[in-house]
């Protein structure tokens, strides 16, 4: 995830949901996680990231801005923290939405690789 705004964003405010066939709420990431010691928040221009520890297939986005530019990265195990691995293909689920402060601002195919979206 990226900041591209000019002002810092709480991670606690960000929610990211699979959806399954009739649009019911499965796994699920809450932005907390990203909390650490030293940021609580993802400042402007910086970022933060979700990768699945030890396992790089398929291999990660990693965008150019983001470059030495993160701040925080949670690594769940693909086989211990199922519920966290919002954005990875499974059977019945084609999308997962973002809310910020519980407004769902996004819906994304899961299958696009990507998912931009703009915080109110």
């Amino acid at each position: 995830m990226l900041n591209r705004s000019r002002e810092a964003r709480s991670f606690a405010g960000f929610i990211f949901e699979r959806l399954d066939k009739n649009d019911a709420s499965t796994d699920k990431f809450s932005g907390y996680h990203w909390e650490n010691a030293k940021f609580k928040s993802l400042g402007s221009k910086y970022c933060s990231s979700i990768k699945i520890y030890k396992y790089e297939t398929p291999p990660y986005i990693d965008p150019f801005d983001c470059h030495g530019a993160y701040v925080s990265v949670v690594q769940p195990r693909k086989d211990e923290d199922r519920a966290l691995l919002f954005w990875n293909p499974k059977e019945g689920s084609t999308q997962f939405r973002v809310l910020w402060l519980k407004e769902e601002l996004a819906r994304c195919e899961i299958s696009a690789d990507t998912c931009e979206l703009y915080l109110p």
